[in-house]
């Protein structure tokens, strides 16, 4: 019985290890609207950085509106 017990948790945490990675995610919104006698310009960005133990992501999306 106590091999049966010890052998379950070693498989529960070696699946537990294995399984999935921890990764945080990190998300930042900005806009910025600029008003002028020709019209105005709304830019909003867009950052998404994931981290992971072993690497680090970053995508950025810009999006510019010029409206007269």
């Amino acid at each position: 019985m106590k091999t049966a017990i010890a052998l379950l948790v070693a498989l529960v945490l070696g699946f537990g290890l294995v399984g999935c990675e921890h990764k945080t995610t990190t998300e930042k919104k900005a806009e910025v609207t600029v008003t002028t006698p020709s019209g105005h310009t709304t830019t909003s960005i867009d950052q998404k950085t994931e981290t992971t133990p072993d690497s680090t992501t970053k995508t950025t999306v810009e999006k510019t509106e010029t409206k007269p």
